[in-house]
């Protein structure tokens, strides 16, 4: 009973979420292409396709499909055009959710900018193909549509598959940390606001104007390398939402009084999402990276718990030395050996020349790993063996090494 529940607050969740955006969309329509230059309801429908199980597909196509028709009725379309563009948007919308979760399913193991790459590429070719279809159908039935009013649709598709669909992608398959708003985020939020919210008359300088568009392209990109996805997903409906809404009612930068200012701001709109997520999956695959690089440190570590690995970066000269991630070395605090030349003054005077010959670049050889052994001594005021390995191609301008203790 609570599972019956459930599932119905979901659809009626649905279904006024679904009719609140398509009345939003719908003040968008084109008198030419006869489709309207925003329509967000394709991400909601994306969204839910590729994250709920195949067994309800048939529920919410349905439910999209009436509720696309019905909507359109209310704003004056006939009943056919609302047909084909309710049906376009159902066989564009469902092969592109099959296509997520196969791949998500058969290619579980794919990096994030794959999976990336293949949603954008779906979402890219379905809204061409879909355009296209919409204006071949629309012409054959005697409206005086071109095959260049296409664009007005799959514009308006793709945009609106990718700032909805990503926020429940992400909450679906992505396990972040909750979602919280610093003051950086906030600015965000409050200076894209602003910059479209001013008044058309305030941006007469068309120099000015795409200084601002510009400065929120820009900023917007730079802070998807940090954010973390959900906020992001967040971000992008946000300011879909807005530009879309106060480009329509005469404010922002992209204003213009006609269709061809809405057109514009989904064209930017999509220009930031796209770039957005590309930057922010790179990002994310960076982190992984490094999060596994340091679980495997770890582990070895473990591993090696004898031998107590150190591990050490020298400059290109071979004059500084940094410890890394370490307090101390075999029992010496770091502040004593800050320098290579307090750490070979611990190195027994016979080994000298063993570790500055191993300091030295390897010549005419194929391995660019350099090792040796020599005492060093410790905190018991005795020598021990220590072995030593330096990699050449590290980090540019720099050395990475080990210590490891023969016990």
């Amino acid at each position: 009973m609570v599972n019956w529940l459930k599932s119905i607050g979901y659809w009626l969740a649905f279904v006024i979420v679904y009719f609140s955006l398509a009345m939003i969309s719908l003040e968008t329509r084109d008198p030419w292409s006869l489709s309207s230059a925003v329509w967000l309801p394709a991400g909601l429908v994306l969204g839910t396709l590729c994250t709920c199980p195949r067994i309800y597909w048939p529920i919410w196509g349905v439910s999209a499909g009436l509720l696309h028709i019905f909507a359109s009725l209310q704003y004056g379309r006939s009943i056919d055009i609302a047909l084909v563009f309710a049906l376009v948007d159902l066989a564009v919308l469902f092969p592109l959710a099959m296509m997520w979760h196969s791949v998500h399913r058969y290619f579980r193991y794919m990096s994030y900018h794959s999976e990336l790459g293949i949603l954008l590429s779906g979402v890219y070719v379905s809204s061409l193909i879909g355009g296209g279809g919409c204006a071949l159908a629309l012409a054959s039935m005697g409206y005086p549509v071109f095959l260049s009013h296409s664009f007005t649709w799959a514009l308006s598709n793709a945009t609106g598959c990718l700032s909805i669909a990503p926020l429940f992608i992400i909450h679906r398959f992505v396990k972040e940390e909750k979602v919280s708003f610093t003051l950086a985020r906030m600015f965000i939020l409050v200076l894209a606001a602003t910059v479209f919210l001013l008044p058309e008359e305030l941006l007469r300088n068309y120099l000015a104007s795409q200084a601002l568009l510009y400065l929120v392209l820009g900023l917007s990109l730079v802070f998807t390398a940090w954010l973390p996805l959900r906020i992001l997903s967040i971000y992008f409906m946000f300011l879909t939402l807005l530009v879309s809404l106060a480009t329509l009612y005469g404010y922002g930068p992209l204003a213009t009084g006609d269709q061809q200012g809405v057109q514009a701001s989904q064209l930017y709109l999509l220009t930031i999402m796209t770039l957005g997520l590309i930057v922010a999956a790179r990002g994310k695959e960076l982190s992984l990276l490094n999060t596994r690089m340091r679980q495997q440190l770890v582990l070895l570590d473990h591993a090696l718990h004898k031998q107590r690995p150190v591990f050490f970066q020298l400059s290109a000269n071979t004059i500084g030395l940094s410890w890394l991630n370490n307090t101390s070395v075999f029992g010496i605090p770091v502040e004593q050996i800050r320098t290579l030349e307090l750490l070979q003054a611990r190195i027994h005077p016979e080994d000298r020349t063993i570790f500055a010959e191993c300091l030295l670049p390897a010549v005419g050889e194929h391995s660019s790993v350099r090792q040796g052994s020599f005492r060093l001594l410790l905190t018991d005021n005795r020598y021990h063996r220590v072995g030593c390995n330096l990699l050449d191609k590290g980090p540019p301008l720099t050395t990475l090494g080990v210590f490891m203790l023969y016990t």
